[in-house]
Order: C-alpha cells, then sequence, then structure tokens
C-alpha cells in the first residue's frame, strides 16, 4: 500500500494508478553506458595519451551526468502517486514534503490528452483534467495517457450511477397504477426495484429512465 492509499477516504478505492513515462529512465541509463563506453575506449587508447585521457574525462563527466540524472528519475518515480479513486483524481508528489492536488469526480467535466508527436510515438503525454469551479489538474509525464482518459471518463460515469440498493423517488401520475420496476444500475451488478405509478407498463419504464435510472432489460411487475 502506498502512502496516498493511507489517506483515503473511509469506503474510498483505488481504480486506477498512473505511471510516470519510463522514457526518462531509458535515457538516463543511455547516458551512463556513453559515459562508460568513453572511458573503456579511453583506456585502450592510452596508448596516444592526449586521446586516450580525453576521451577517459568526457566519460567520466557523462557518468557523473548519468548517475545523478539516474538518481533524480528513480527518486521521482518512487515519489509520485497519481490515481483515480471512486471519489476523486489525486495526485502526491515529493519526498520531505508531498505536495497534493486532488479533484472530486463529480466536478470534473473534461479530461484532455496534450501529446506532440515525440510523446505519441513514445505513447506518453500530459493529462489536463478541468472541473467546474475547480480550475484544473496537470498529470505531467504520464505514460499511456489515453488510458488514463479512458479511466477517468469511466470513473465519473459510475459515480453519476445511482447505486445498487438506492431507491429513487416514486413518480406520481394522476390516474395509474404502482408498478415495481426492475432495474440494473451497469452490468455486473445487483438488480433492484423501484417503484413507479404510471398508467401502463411501458410508461413506467420510462418514467424510471427519465429519473436516471439504466433499465435496461428492465421487467415490469404491477403491484396496485
Amino acid at each position: 500500500m502506498g502512502s496516498l492509499e493511507k489517506n483515503l477516504l473511509p469506503g474510498e478505492e483505488v481504480l486506477y494508478r498512473a505511471r510516470l513515462s519510463s522514457l526518462p529512465l531509458v535515457i538516463d541509463i543511455a547516458v551512463l553506458l556513453l559515459g562508460l563506453g568513453l572511458v573503456i575506449g579511453g583506456l585502450v587508447m592510452l596508448a596516444v595519451p592526449v586521446a586516450g585521457f580525453a576521451m577517459i574525462g568526457i566519460g567520466g563527466i557523462a557518468l557523473l551526468v548519468g548517475c545523478g540524472r539516474l538518481v533524480r528519475t528513480m527518486v521521482q518515480r518512487s515519489t509520485t502517486d497519481m490515481v483515480i479513486t471512486t471519489r476523486r483524481v489525486l495526485s502526491r508528489v515529493g519526498v520531505l514534503r508531498k505536495e497534493s492536488e486532488e479533484m472530486f469526480l463529480g466536478k470534473i467535466e473534461s479530461v484532455e490528452v496534450q501529446q506532440n508527436l515525440w510523446a505519441r510515438v513514445m505513447n506518453y503525454g500530459t493529462i489536463e483534467v478541468n472541473g467546474s469551479g475547480e480550475g484544473e489538474l496537470l498529470f505531467p509525464n504520464v505514460q499511456s495517457p489515453h488510458e488514463f482518459r479512458k479511466a477517468c471518463m469511466g470513473a465519473v460515469e459510475q459515480a453519476q450511477t445511482p447505486r445498487a440498493g438506492v431507491h429513487a423517488a416514486p413518480t406520481i401520475a394522476a390516474n395509474g397504477v404502482v408498478f415495481e420496476v426492475q432495474v440494473q444500475d451497469a452490468p455486473g451488478t445487483p438488480a433492484r426495484w423501484i417503484e413507479v405509478r404510471a398508467e401502463n407498463a411501458e410508461r413506467a419504464k420510462a418514467l424510471a429512465a427519465a429519473a436516471g435510472v439504466r433499465t435496461g432489460e428492465a421487467r415490469l411487475k404491477r403491484i396496485g
């Protein structure tokens, strides 16, 4: 369990965890290998002192730069949390001082992916989450950004769907009878019953759908 999970709200669960792009890690390792190659080449060429020592010096600098970049990248990857939960989209970044940003799913209006040509080829990008009256959240250098967007929009849609066991208020018609409408909020969720007063079974189903209930393969039962 990461440090972010320890700060979730009661009943809140992580649905998706984003990963930083591995491209910086690949670049850092490439710099290290380049430096190592130059050092080895310089040692081989010590018969020509000027060229040999020059290659060793350049290789040493590349090794130092590569090591520094690699340590920074690994620390950044291990201290960055970007998750989508059943209630929020949030991120926590930092080692000693954690900086947190969040937005509740109900406030999200759009999720955009920003990519240049190179980012599309390497499958990473910046996620911009725009909220109603909440400004925006930016998630930079996210691996597989379109998967993040898909997961985020799916969580928003699921959060707006009535939960199983929560009964919608009966819809009253002037002249009608009470029907029980069996509904299923989403595929794979338990079916439940709500009461609707309407003139006929089809009208009862329509009223349930108008109230925001996903009737799907709804069945109707006249009860009064």
